[in-house]
């Protein structure tokens, strides 16, 4: 396939995946929405193995049979209250994958003349291992499976922004080490690598641990937009414009979702991403619950409703979790 075609073809399927995204905006069309934009990831993928002479390959056919089947299980058996875990352990995945590609060109000797390749796969190195880490721990605190309260210890922001500082001067001395020793720079290149993938998986933890169960969703939200950053980036390491183009569209739908959340709760994100919770001023004891648990009568529960004037139903999450959405 010449890369006219290819670049033609993978032209249309961007078109599709943005008016799956386009359709998903709306209640009565989000069905077919997601619907087309799962059929063209399908064909995205079909695409790129045809182009690299992969259908035929037993090993290629078995992934993806496997991936598959396992996608169908787990999405049978998720419930609706799980939805947001379920979200960030594909965040997680996405981010997982684009670390795997940034590894395979980090130890291809040959990428080692290309500093703009080699400075592309770390940066995607480094925002896939954080959304790999972020992501797992914040499925762990939705799931219960860890103290879903905010977790702070001392000096957790020195120790933050010191890791990141680190990880961008170990990326700087690797694409100059590279670009003076070229291939005998490939030893040095390799551990520097294992350096930073520790550092962002270290930093990826630090950054989910201290946001409370209750910012989950924002952080997800968020975690999804670098999860589809780290796949642009990896798109653009291995010159891939249908990867590159994808994860462009999903990092940028996935921070405008972010910023749309945080303005309708009247926070930031920065406040968010710090920790920080509305308190309660004036409070001298906040140990005991300001709602005590009752034991509703039904006519208790009628007599609202009966002298009420005017009822909006507001459709959402709640709705969803009762299966009241059609």
């Amino acid at each position: 396939m010449s890369y006219t075609v290819y670049y033609i073809i993978t032209s249309v399927l961007v078109c599709g995946i943005i008016l799956g995204i386009a359709l998903m905006n709306r209640v009565k069309t989000a069905r077919i929405g997601n619907l087309i934009s799962s059929l063209t990831a399908l064909f995205a993928i079909l695409l790129v193995l045809y182009k690299n002479q992969l259908i035929g390959d037993t090993g290629i056919m078995i992934a993806l049979a496997s991936g598959a089947a396992a996608g169908i299980i787990f999405t049978l058996k998720v419930k609706m209250v799980e939805m947001p875990q379920a979200v960030a352990l594909l965040n997680g995945f996405g981010g997982f994958s684009s670390m795997l590609i940034a590894i395979i060109i980090i130890t291809d000797k040959v990428k080692l003349t290309n500093i703009f390749s080699l400075l592309m796969a770390f940066i995607a190195l480094a925002v896939g291992s954080i959304t790999f880490s972020g992501s797992m721990v914040a499925a762990g605190k939705l799931q219960k499976l860890l103290p879903q309260k905010s977790v702070r210890f001392k000096g957790q922001i020195f120790a933050t922004n010191f890791i990141l500082v680190l990880t961008i001067c170990l990326i700087v001395s690797i694409c100059i080490l590279a670009y003076t020793f070229g291939d005998r720079a490939d030893e040095a290149v390799t551990a520097f690598a294992w350096a930073c993938l520790s550092l962002t998986l270290i930093l990826g933890v630090i950054f989910s641990i201290r946001i409370g169960g209750a910012d989950m969703p924002i952080t997800i939200s968020l975690l999804n937009s670098l999860s589809g950053v780290a796949g642009g980036i990896a798109g653009i390491a291995i010159g891939d414009p249908l990867l590159c183009a994808a994860g462009g569209i999903v990092g940028a739908s996935g921070i405008i979702l972010t910023q749309t959340m945080c303005k309708s709760m009247n926070r930031s994100l920065l406040n968010i991403l710090l920790g920080g919770g509305i308190s309660a001023t004036g409070c001298a004891d906040c140990s005991e619950p300001i709602n005590k648990e009752e034991n509703p009568s039904e006519k208790s529960e009628k007599t609202p409703l009966k002298s009420a004037q005017d009822i909006i139903i507001g459709p959402g999450y709640g709705m969803a979790l009762a299966h009241a959405q059609m």
